[in-house]
């Protein structure tokens, strides 16, 4: 009984390493990128959906970066 326990258990653990979805990879920023985001950051905690279209612009990343 113990055994098969043990590999039903094996079982799942192999099969959800097996089915790992591929992570995105990090975006690098540059150093005037992190400078900027974080100065904005200072004075305005949250962006409005217009203000983080326009500051992804201006630093040439996407609105999700």
């Amino acid at each position: 009984e113990g055994a098969c326990k043990a590999e039903g258990v094996q079982s799942i653990f192999s099969s959800r390493n097996g089915a790992k979805k591929k992570r995105k990879s990090r975006t690098a920023f540059t150093n005037h990128q992190i400078f900027e985001l974080e100065k904005r950051f200072l004075y305005q905690k949250y962006l409005s959906p217009a203000d983080r279209d326009e500051l992804a612009q201006t630093l040439g990343l996407t609105n999700a970066q």
